[in-house]
This record gives C-alpha cells, structure tokens and sequence, in this order.
C-alpha cells in the first residue's frame, strides 16, 4: 500500500509487501513496516534522495547520521527532514544558483519562497527555474 501526498492509498502490485510508503514528489517518504520496526536502509536512502533532489550533491556523513537518528528516535518524520533541508541557507544558495544559471539574476524573495515551496512538496532542484 502507497500512501500519497494527500493520504490517498494506492496498490501497487509489485511493492514489497508489507511496506507503507508515504509519496513526496518521487521520493518515498516511509521508515515503517505496518508492524512499525525502523527500516534504517530504507530511511537512509530515502534521506540520501532528499539531500540530492534539494541539494543537488551527496548527503555528507554527519548529516546522513544525524537524521537518520533523528527519524528512529521520532523527532523528526522523513517529511521534516526534506523541511528542514530545504529551508537551510545550503539550499538557498543552491536555488539562488540554478535560478542565476537560469535567469542570469538572484531571484527575488517571493521567488525563493516559491522555489523552496516546490521543493517542500517533492519538486527537485534541478526542476527550479
């Protein structure tokens, strides 16, 4: 079973079975079999495409530990890990450089907001024009 952004269930006929998986954007977003045991090689993964869809580069070390414990121990969903990502000053620059690339300018704050918006919800950087 699939749970979507907006909580509708999906089925998938190849999933594992077992597996709940939340859907931001293409990441899944999910740490639980339906008998809650932590999956930590399925939070790491998860974490590791959050860093690459908001950040554009490989998650680092620290931050990958760091987060991972922080969803094992429930004081983060994967969902505020993405938050949190992208509202660091790293995916602001991030943004601010695609948008550059793009637009030959800084965007201004209403766009930065839009942008970090889009990514919140499951866009990847490198969908941020």
């Amino acid at each position: 079973m699939i749970l979507s952004r907006f909580g509708m269930k999906l089925s998938i006929p190849s999933m594992i079975s077992g597996i709940t998986v939340l859907i931001l954007g293409i990441t899944p977003i999910a740490a639980y079999a339906q008998n809650n045991n932590f999956n930590q090689t399925l939070v790491e993964t998860t974490i590791r495409a959050i860093y690459t869809e908001v950040l554009g580069r490989n998650a680092d070390d620290n931050g990958l530990r760091g987060y991972t414990d922080s969803v094992r121990t429930n004081r983060l969903s994967l969902a505020q890990v993405r938050q949190q990502i992208t509202n660091s000053p790293e995916a602001d620059q991030a943004i601010r450089h695609n948008y550059q690339l793009a637009h030959g300018n800084d965007p201004d704050t209403n766009q930065l907001r839009d942008a970090k918006h889009s990514i919140e919800n499951g866009s990847r950087l490198d969908q941020i024009h």
